[in-house]
């Protein structure tokens, strides 16, 4: 339960403005920072049960009287040395979160079965209808696994719905067979999972600066493939669940990708193909003088992203990666030219084309890029994304156009019922 404690400099009341305004949170290694301009109360209070840092339990409820709109700013650590997130809270908004029971109006579930047909249970998969009842037979599309013996698994049951309107926690979709799920994913990111093509999540909590950047191997479907948001829940039954668990964790990952392309199929009636298109690309190239970055002296300790083949993300230890992000900001240690794609790709004014690597550079270096970037006010007067590139790095980026393998959406339909 959030209280007043104290007024800080921290959080000031904004006379500026008599409407709600934006916010945004940002991770930076172990510190997420959240900033807001102009917001309400009770804005404030849906970013702290989605701040990741903060790991709230339960339901906060405004007591503190405060009425107006304010200006916020905090970052809260999550290193095993600093205090614990809410009294970084407190000693930085005068805020202070204190456990109450009260009243609240909950739903109760007194009974509750699997969907049955003539008295016998039926799959989440088998109650759907079948894609051949409503769209063309689906092409063939490959398989990210090279294990035939594998792809014979499924979800038992999966549960997908539009996102609430309030919701504010985006997650990919991710997990295992027993405990699969993702929350404010585009049907996008679900494919791009299923058949291991580039995906991002939005930007931003924060509606004024959310973003979405367009898969560049996808093409074709309605528009909301891109746009609705949707909450995945879904697992396998026990046995499958047994089985999936023995595969080393290289095939558990290319098994979950297989279960999701046969739920795409069932519930959304995906039907894809591949091809070859000539497409709109960027060919990031050195500039006349060379690069202004040098090679990696020593990686960062600790590193725990997965990103090395060699060492896999272990989920017993924090995550840590090589980057330092921002609206504005790429700082890599440690990175290759291929890993700085990927991070530039992210960014609105690529536009969601793909970027060729035409550098010539096979090292591994150390680089810091700092812009004005179009989804952050805080520094309109700084150098565009294409001028930093080039200025800062040596490096340039340039619209062309090349041969790019995509799959292509045949036919897809808004999930069925759950």
């Amino acid at each position: 339960m959030a209280q007043m404690a104290k007024q800080t400099a921290a959080m000031t009341k904004n006379s500026g403005t008599v409407l709600p305004g934006q916010s945004f949170c940002s991770w930076i290694e172990e510190v997420q920072t959240c900033i807001g301009k102009a917001v309400p109360m009770s804005r404030l209070l849906a970013v702290f049960m989605g701040y990741a840092n903060l790991q709230v339990d339960r339901t906060v409820i405004d007591e503190t009287g405060l009425k107006g709109y304010y200006d916020y700013s905090f970052p809260v650590s999550s290193d095993a040395d600093a205090d614990p997130p809410m009294k970084q809270i407190e000693d930085q908004l005068g805020l202070r979160f204190e456990p109450r029971k009260v009243p609240m109006k909950v739903y109760v579930i007194e009974s509750a079965e699997k969907p049955s047909v003539d008295g016998a249970e039926v799959s989440a998969v088998q109650a759907a209808p079948s894609p051949s009842q409503t769209t063309p037979a689906p092409t063939a599309v490959s398989s990210p696994a090279s294990n035939s013996a594998l792809h014979d698994m499924r979800f038992d049951v999966a549960v997908i719905k539009p996102s609430p309107p309030v919701a504010h926690m985006l997650t990919a979709p991710h997990g295992t067979a027993e405990n699969f799920s993702a929350s404010m994913a585009t049907v996008e990111s679900m494919i791009g999972f299923a058949y291991d093509i580039p995906f991002t999540l939005g930007m931003s909590m924060d509606p004024a600066h959310f973003f979405l950047p367009h898969s560049p191997n996808l093409i074709g479907g309605p528009a909301w493939v891109t746009s609705d948001k949707y909450d995945l829940t879904a697992k396998a039954d026990e046995a499958t669940v047994a089985a999936w668990g023995k595969l080393p964790e290289k095939e558990q990952t290319e098994e979950l990708r297989s279960m999701m392309q046969a739920l795409l199929a069932d519930r959304f009636h995906l039907t894809m193909r591949h091809e070859t298109r000539e497409m709109p690309v960027w060919a990031l190239t050195v500039a006349k003088g060379g690069p202004k970055f040098g090679a990696t002296k020593e990686p960062p300790a600790g590193l725990n992203d997965g990103e090395d083949g060699t060492k896999p993300y272990d989920s017993s230890k924090p995550y840590k990666t090589r980057w330092k992000l921002d609206r504005g900001l790429l700082e890599g240690q440690d990175v290759t030219m291929d890993n700085f794609e990927d991070m530039l790709w992210g960014q609105r004014e690529i536009e969601s084309r793909k970027i060729m690597d035409q550098t010539g550079l096979t090292g591994r270096y150390d680089l810091t890029l700092k812009w004005a970037s179009v989804d952050d006010a805080r520094e309109p007067d700084g150098p565009s994304l294409f001028t930093a590139i080039q200025e800062q790095l040596g490096l340039k980026l340039e619209s062309t156009k090349a041969p790019v393998d995509v799959l292509v959406i045949d036919h897809i339909e808004r999930p069925s019922e759950n």
